[in-house]
């Protein structure tokens, strides 16, 4: 028993289920994996992705060790610690004529990866956009009730296209001059293959821009030595 105690502390055998949002599992978490299990090779991973439902389901029923994701969880069920901040961002694709009357306010893809749009972003005003096609997250989605806040508080209906359940594909319609859409800037900062010169960025004027990214486990549960090693490489996730 002591040594397989040991071996635990000292990472050297053990299991861990992590859960993450497709974006975060898709774009940032696989460089912070892939180091952890360089590192730690013997240590058994298990990877699900899936929205903030199902997430916050899985880890109160057991299935997940942690979860890497935007949802805010009840305090008295769960140990949240806080990786980062990201802001949602009105992406418009850059040939829409929308654009010539906002020329003050845009942002570029270069403005977004060196944080400008959280110092010196200048917010627009929606009513700029209220002809504009717009493409959404599904209703199930935290980044589309976010949306959906934002545009309650700004009193703005957009024209939707259709519905999508993945940012990233999302996203490539915006690329492809579809429509507009609002994304964050970890999906802009993160993101390949995608020509973002193609894209103008806009911040936007409202409290609901801004949601956090937090490591999850319940209260309840013995935070193993892989737990607490993973969750602290995590600090500081971009």
């Amino acid at each position: 028993l002591f040594e397989y105690i040991l071996s635990l502390n000292n990472l050297e055998s053990g299991s861990l289920h992590i859960g993450s949002n497709q974006l975060l599992s898709t774009l940032v978490l696989p460089k912070y994996i892939s180091q952890f299990m360089q590192k730690y090779p013997n240590i058994q991973l298990t990877l699900t992705d899936a929205n903030s439902t199902s997430l916050e389901n899985e880890i109160s029923t057991g299935t997940l060790d942690i979860v890497i994701d935007n949802c805010l969880l009840p305090a008295d069920t769960f140990v949240q610690t806080h990786l980062a901040t990201e802001y949602l961002l009105l992406a418009v694709p850059r040939d829409f004529p929308e654009n010539d009357r906002c020329a003050e306010y845009q942002l570029t893809c270069e403005d977004i990866t060196a944080n400008r749009h959280v110092q010196h972003g200048r917010p627009v005003p929606l009513k700029y956009f209220a002809a504009t096609p717009f493409i959404l997250m599904n209703r199930d989605n935290d980044i589309r009730k976010q949306t959906n806040a934002i545009f309650q508080e700004m009193d703005f209906n957009p024209k939707v296209y259709f519905e999508l359940d993945r940012l990233t594909s999302l996203y490539s319609y915006v690329e492809q001059g579809t429509a507009a859409s609002l994304v964050s800037d970890t999906l802009v900062r993160n993101i390949r293959g995608v020509n973002q010169d193609n894209i103008v960025f806009y911040t936007l004027p409202t409290k609901h821009n801004k949601r956090n990214i937090y490591a999850s486990y319940k209260r309840n549960k013995f935070c193993t030595k892989a737990m607490s090693t993973l969750i602290e490489s995590l600090s500081g996730l971009e």
